[in-house]
């Protein structure tokens, strides 16, 4: 499906993806809350709750308390 601006919708998502990734690279907490529900839901990426609870734990040590009820809903393992 296009998206908003005409481009293909793959391609948009192909580059929010990078860009999330890059910014969640750098330690931005919001942006790794982000990429580990992507990673819970397998939205954009393979759904991996491992990866998903790791990129949780640091958002949750970049300051976003939000991570907190997350990882408890995906359990410590």
């Amino acid at each position: 499906a296009p998206g908003t601006d005409g481009a293909p919708a793959s391609s948009l998502q192909a580059d929010e993806l990078a860009a999330l990734r890059r910014r969640a690279g750098a330690g931005e907490a919001q942006a790794l809350f982000e990429l580990a529900e992507r990673h819970e839901t397998g939205r954009g990426v393979t759904a991996d709750k491992g990866e998903a609870r790791r990129l949780y734990t640091l958002s949750l040590e970049a300051g976003n308390e939000l991570a907190r009820a997350r990882l408890e809903r995906l359990g410590a393992r």
